[in-house]
């Protein structure tokens, strides 16, 4: 059992690991010196302040991020396009349901919790794209596999592009850029 848990972490990209959790620490500590307040030292355990919020999304960044990473890729693979229809029935419903924040319907809130659907669709289209490549054994130099990726790309990027908000669709573009190999 031990041999199997030495090999498995043989085959982590460390260097990646190191700057993922360098550039979290370095982020969170950049949050945290613009908000410091020396009336409450203690602010980033509290969440109801902006830095007790961001501790938090940090802390569950972390979380997601190892269950990510130790969850076997056929589970993603196999729950790719379910997650990726879901994540676009709900950006097809924040056209309709949204609250507009800056000038963006882009926001479903609920009390004191909102989310962007456009930051999970992110996800999900990454992991529809890469199943995928990987279910058909395509090369990307194929022009009809280009033409499906491209258009699973395509379809979030102009949903997002009616709430509203162009800087999360800007992130699609950069895809676009990495699936096609031009830059």
């Amino acid at each position: 059992m031990a041999q199997r848990a030495l090999s498995k972490s043989k085959t982590y990209d460390w260097i990646t690991l190191s700057v993922f959790f360098s550039l979290l620490v370095i982020g969170w500590f950049m949050v945290f010196s613009t908000l410091y307040d020396e009336q409450n030292p203690y602010a980033f355990l509290d969440i109801k302040t902006p830095i007790g919020a961001q501790t938090t999304w940090v802390v569950l960044s972390v979380f997601v991020f190892i269950s990510a990473l130790t969850i076997d890729w056929k589970f993603w693979n196999a729950l790719a396009f379910p997650i990726y229809g879901f994540l676009m029935l709900l950006l097809v419903l924040v056209l309709f349901l949204g609250k507009e924040i800056n000038g963006a319907k882009a926001w479903f809130s609920f009390g004191f919790f909102s989310f962007q659907p456009a930051e999970w669709a992110k996800f999900g289209t990454t992991i529809a794209v890469a199943s995928y490549l990987s279910f058909f054994k395509t090369t990307i130099m194929d022009f009809k596999v280009i033409l499906l990726s491209i258009a699973l790309f395509l379809a979030p990027a102009l949903l997002i592009l009616l709430q509203p908000d162009f800087g999360s669709a800007i992130v699609y573009t950069s895809f676009l850029f990495c699936c096609t190999g031009e830059a």
